[in-house]
């Protein structure tokens, strides 16, 4: 079972149902896939956002006039074009650094949206500005899947609270 089937299962209408009739054991599992595929999706959101600070880096190289990059401009230029969008926008859940659970799969689809970066000034201007706006995109739909899928962690966080008296 995959991270895109997993989500399906925790955004379905009925997955978190009437919390106040699950059992707390079942509510502190369900939380914690949740949190899983929202972690997932937290670092998916984040390495289409690194692709895409680049590939406006590289944009906005050639509307100055420089030109493209070398693979020497890029990897001089990494640290900074990076360090600008640090933090994502809306629901601000804590990631807790631990590797994503479905890792192989979640790499692979993003290898699927985005040639390797070193690529980047092999593709022409219309190219690249193609791939921002998919970019731009995706990254949208990473966000909003990931702040539907932490509201949910969040209902369900709050049903053991209430569950434990808190």
């Amino acid at each position: 079972m995959g991270w895109r089937d997993d989500l399906g299962r925790i955004l379905a209408s009925d997955y978190v149902g009437d919390v106040g009739a699950r059992p707390i054991e079942d509510l502190r599992k369900m939380a914690g896939e949740s949190q899983a595929v929202g972690d997932d999706i937290s670092y998916l959101r984040r390495q289409v956002q690194g692709r895409l600070d680049i590939v406006r880096w590289e944009i906005a190289r050639r509307e100055s006039g420089e030109g493209r990059s070398s693979t020497d401009d890029l990897v001089k230029s990494l640290s900074s074009v990076l360090s600008s969008n640090v933090h994502a926008p809306g629901h601000q859940q804590m990631v807790d650094g631990v590797e994503p659970l479905h890792l192989d799969e979640l790499t692979a689809e993003l290898s699927a949206l985005v040639p390797p970066v070193w690529k980047l000034p092999d593709l022409d201007d219309d190219e690249l500005r193609a791939l921002a706006d998919s970019l731009g995109e995706h990254e949208s739909e990473y966000s909003s899947l990931r702040q539907e899928v932490f509201s949910r962690t969040d209902t369900l966080r709050a049903a053991i609270t209430n569950k434990l008296g808190g």
